[in-house]
């Protein structure tokens, strides 16, 4: 009887085998992380602000320096004595401080190069999120994918179990048991189906692509540097602070300040305020009169504009702390970045070399043997079932391993090595 049973449950693996997750192929699009970027730049959403700010910084410097609009000035004058009375028409213009215009342009200048810098900020932000998104979301297939065999070959033991108490061969509690891991198993699986899901959505919303779109993410982790030794923080940082944005965005940010210390100090000079010119027309009893004038301002400073140096003075002692605070968080970002690095490139090692060992211990005893002897089919399941966990682990090692590598790239600035 219990040989029959035990044929009845192998029948049942060979027939009721899971067919797998695969994918239609059909419904599918290849992207690679490449084309992912490349969908991401031309996605407007994503750089339109930066690239807008540009073109907004520039129409103001083309405003500096225009002749403001004259003021017409008129007046009437009438006299004590009947019939007498005056007009004068007055055309005033206001005339721009020339070294306070420069020093406006300067600043404007500095701008535009602050607003350059930043677009290319955000490019780099959008592409490490991209980058980042693309390999969780390959990460969280492939998870969902094992936390599925898992679950089934949780069923198929469970199956088993039932068969064998009708057969009276298994207490009842053993199978309940069995049914309650079942129930774990695919609750896993379908937690893993939603984080799959929801980052992918994230990926194809910053591609501009339709929610749902089935795309097959072609491009492998990235594996370990064979010369992780030679990556040193001091080796690194010089390279990172070359060129890095964020730097010299506050550098350009201190050069504005610069140029606001020399409109404080220009607004110190002496200019002409305004230039007038005028006609006043007298009527009189016994005679009428016109007169022709001209009328110059001149500003005269004398105080206030030393405050306004003093607070331009104090902006730029405060980008130049920025500056030297930026330089030091970029030290102990890169510091931490390539910690975490080496401690991921030795766990990823220590796993896959557990794995090959382990992969090829079971291998043997997860074969169906010819004669119907050796491992019982629930115990080769329940194998089954801790080589898919040890598997999930090496997989969660390439990802943390990848994020790791992505983060290291991120903030020396550009790639480790061409791949």
């Amino acid at each position: 009887m219990k040989g029959l049973v035990h044929a009845a449950i192998f029948a049942f693996f060979i027939f009721s085998a899971p067919l797998g997750h695969a994918q239609d192929a059909n419904a599918s699009r290849n992207l690679s992380l490449e084309q992912a970027l490349e969908l991401a730049r031309n996605n407007t959403e994503n750089l339109d602000a930066p690239r807008t700010r540009i073109a907004s910084v520039r129409a103001r410097l083309r405003a500096i320096g225009a002749m403001p609009a004259p003021e017409l000035r008129l007046s009437h004058d009438e006299g004590r004595l009947a019939g007498e009375s005056s007009q004068e028409y007055a055309l005033r213009f206001r005339l721009n401080n020339p070294w306070e215009t420069k020093a406006l342009v300067e600043e404007g200048q500095a701008r535009i190069e602050v607003a350059r810098i930043e677009l290319k900020l955000t490019e780099n932000i959008l592409s490490y999120e991209v980058k980042r998104l693309y390999f969780e979301t390959l990460y969280r297939k492939k998870d969902a994918l094992l936390a599925h065999e898992i679950a089934e070959t949780q069923a198929a033991i469970r199956t088993a179990h039932d068969i064998l108490v009708a057969a009276g061969q298994l207490t009842l509690p053993k199978a309940l048991e069995s049914r309650l891991e079942t129930y774990k198993t695919f609750a896993v699986a379908s937690k893993a189906d939603r984080t799959y899901e929801s980052v992918s959505s994230t990926l194809l919303a910053l591609l501009a692509q339709p929610e749902g779109t089935p795309v097959n993410l072609v491009t492998s982790f990235s594996k370990p540097d064979e010369n992780t030794s030679n990556l040193t923080l001091n080796n690194l940082f010089p390279t990172a602070t070359l060129g890095r944005p964020e730097l010299i965005s506050l550098e350009h940010e201190g050069e504005a300040a610069r140029a606001r210390i020399q409109q404080a100090e220009a607004r110190r000079i002496p200019w002409f305020s305004f230039f007038q010119g005028n006609i006043e027309h007298d009527r009189r009893i016994s005679s009428d009169s016109d007169q022709w004038g001209v009328l110059l301002g001149i500003e005269i400073p004398m105080w206030g504009h030393r405050a306004d140096i003093q607070a331009a003075t104090a902006e730029l002692h405060e980008n130049l702390a920025i500056q030297r605070l930026a330089r030091r968080d970029l030290r102990l970002t890169l510091a931490s970045a390539l910690r975490d690095y080496r401690a991921a490139s030795r766990q990823l090692a220590e796993h896959e070399i557990s794995s090959v060992n382990l992969e090829s211990e079971l291998a043997p005893a997860l074969e169906e043997s010819p004669n119907g002897q050796g491992i019982d089919p629930v115990s080769r399941n329940q194998l089954r079932i801790g080589l898919f966990e040890v598997r999930r682990k090496l997989l969660e090692a390439r990802y943390q391993f990848q994020s790791a590598h992505l983060a290291l790239e991120h903030a020396i600035g550009h790639p480790l090595r061409k791949e």
